[in-house]
Parts: C-alpha cells; structure tokens; sequence
C-alpha cells in the first residue's frame, strides 16, 4: 500500500479497538447495571490497557503479532459481552477488552518510520486521532442499532480489518529487541517524560469515560457530552500536528524541542480548562471542556517522540507507552474515588501540577541528554 493508504488504514484500525471504550455506557444503561458498574468499568478498561503495555514489552513475538491476537481477543469479547449480566463477570470482560489495545505503540512506530522529522507529527496526528474517531463512534452507535447489534457488527469488522492489516504490514515488522534492566529501568528520560504524559491521560481518559457520570453525580456542570468531548479531541490531535510540523520547519526546532514546548501548552491549556470546568457554570465550563480535551493532542508529541528515538526498538516503545498508559488507570482511579470522598477539585488540580513539573524536568534531562 502507498504511505497515505497506509495513514489512513492505520486511522481506521486505531478506531476500531476505542469503540467500546464509549460503547460500554450504553450496554450498562440498557441492560440497568448501575452507576457503579460504570465507574469501575472505566477503572478495569484502563487497568487492561496498562497490563497491554507491558506485556507487549516482555513477549517474544512481532509487534505486528501482538496487534493482531489482542484485536482478535477484542473481537471475542464483543460476542461475549451482551450475553452476560452479572457485574463481575461484566467488569473482567471490561479488563480484558483495555488489555487488547495494544495499538498505539504498534501503528504510531509503524507510521513513524514511514514519516520521519517534521512530517511524523502530521502521520501521529491523524492516527492518533482515530482513539476519538472510535470514541465518537462508539456514542452515537446506539442511535442507529441496538446495544446488541453494535457489539456483533464491532466484533465483525474488527476480525475482518485486523487480519487485512495483519497481511499487508507484517512483514515490515521484526521481532525487536524488548525491554530487560537497560531498556527501561535505568532510563531518566523514559521515566520523566513517560510520567508527564501519564498524568495528561489520567485526566484525559477519566473525564471521557467518566463525564456523564461526573455530571449526574453533580461535579462538573457542563451540558456537552462525551460526543462533543471526542470531537473536540480530534480537532486539537489535527491541531497539534500541524503545530509540530510548523515549529520543526519553520524555526528549524528539533523534535525533541518540539515535542517537550507542546506538552507544556497542553499542560496550561489543560490546568485552564480544569479551572473552568471545577468552578464554574455554563457554557463557561463547556469552553473548559473543550480546553481539557486539549490532553489528546499531546498524544501527537508524545508519540512522535517515541516513535522516532526508539523506531528500531519496539521494547523501548511499548516500556516508555507503559509507563504513560499507567496514567490510564490511575488517572479513571483517582477521579472515581475522588468523587467518592468528594475532594475532587483539590485532587484534580495537585495532580496536573505534577504532571507539569515533571515535564519540565524531562526538558531539564533532555537537555543532558539527549540531542535536539
């Protein structure tokens, strides 16, 4: 395939494993699971996609490998899914679905050595941009088909898709090097710019699973949701890819540069939507929203950074991812139980804060080194 099919492709692979992140509110709401349910179903997703990592990271086998079975794995869960009712059985099969998406790291080191400088944040961005195409997706599909019917066709088309994609591109993998002590352990700046951009997807990934919740619970005061939250997100992922390619090109920026002055935009951007949403109404707290989706652009940075340091070393890849996915989880975690003990507010600012210092550190190691 030529490189834009490729891009393309990628997109709509990476959409298809995030359509049940959006989907699983409306299995709960139509077969009356329960508000608990839902919020620890969002923690289970996110526990899945951190163990993804990391067990990528330690396999003997291709990336495109790994791709493959967890997406099959997804598949299956898809049929199995509508079939049950019992709230345990509901929230390991919500474990298993986040632990099948192993496609970031996969289709962003894919598109990273086909894009390389300046133009592999234009390729980041519109793949990245397919976790919200899915998430889009995965809101609106109920209104077309029932609850059941979603599931059967997403479990198609996922197996149909992967095993396409898996015979075009296989070959273009190798079975790369994985993580052991000197990948990962010993590495400052995996650990600090892995950390920085794990906060930013705790945040990302509690409002999107969790926003209708927060807002029946009565913590946020928006009226978007969590449709015009993945809009937004695919709009700032397109934003902060054009933003990397400026920058490289124009002002001649190294990606490394590049890619640390963009996560600490995002950061502010983020800490001023933060603001909105926390304390005050709307449509005030709906422009908040809308900043706070900013998070996913620094999927774009983040990624491209990665893709183009460790491109000949996917156990580097998937061990840097890990550490940023944990954000995931934690991120689902802390807002469930914040809600819980009602100091949301405090905990939700502290927690960007960090993640802020902490990639101003990464920028502090970079300059020591790494080369810009």
């Amino acid at each position: 395939m030529g490189r834009i099919t490729t891009l393309i492709f990628d997109h709509v692979v990476m959409a298809l494993g995030f359509i049940t992140l959006t989907l699983f509110p409306h299995y709960v709401e139509a077969y009356r699971l329960g508000q608990e349910v839902l919020g620890w179903g969002m923690v289970a997703f996110m526990a899945g996609l951190s163990i993804a990592f990391i067990l990528a990271s330690i396999l003997p086998f291709k990336p495109s490998e790994i791709l493959v079975a967890s997406y099959l794995l997804l598949a299956s869960t898809c049929l199995v899914l509508p079939m049950i009712r019992d709230a345990n059985v509901v929230l390991f099969l919500r474990f298993i679905q986040g632990a099948s998406i192993t496609s970031i790291p996969v289709l962003t080191m894919h598109v990273n050595r086909l894009y390389q400088g300046r133009t592999g944040f234009i390729a980041s961005s519109i793949v990245l941009a397919g976790i919200f195409t899915g998430s889009y997706l995965g809101a609106i599909t109920t209104s077309m088909m029932t609850i059941d019917v979603a599931y059967r066709l997403l479990a198609i088309l996922i197996t149909i898709l992967i095993l396409y994609w898996y015979r075009a591109y296989n070959r273009e993998f190798t079975k790369q090097e994985r993580i052991g002590l000197r990948g990962i352990w010993f590495d400052p700046f995996e650990w600090t710019w892995g950390t920085s951009f794990h906060v930013l997807l705790g945040v990302l990934y509690g409002f999107l699973g969790l926003v209708d919740y927060l807002r029946q619970q009565g913590f946020i005061n928006v009226s978007l949701g969590v449709e015009a939250y993945s809009l937004s997100a695919i709009a700032w992922t397109i934003i902060a890819g054009l933003y990397g390619y400026v920058m490289v090109s124009r002002y001649r920026s190294g990606v490394v540069r590049t890619s640390i002055n963009s996560m600490i935009t995002i950061y502010l951007l983020t800490l001023t939507g933060l603001i909105l949403v926390l304390f005050t109404a709307q449509p005030t707290s709906d422009i908040g929203l809308v900043l706070i989706a900013s998070t996913q652009a620094a999927g774009v940075p983040f990624w491209t950074l990665v893709g183009q340091l460790y491109s000949n070393n996917s156990g580097k890849i998937f061990a840097t991812g890990f550490i940023a996915n944990l954000g995931t989880l934690t991120g689902s975690l802390v807002m469930k139980l914040a809600t819980t003990q009602e100091f949301l507010k405090t905990t939700l600012i502290t927690y960007v804060l960090v993640g802020l210092a902490l990639t101003i550190a990464s920028y502090i190691i970079a300059k020591k080194t790494l080369q810009s």
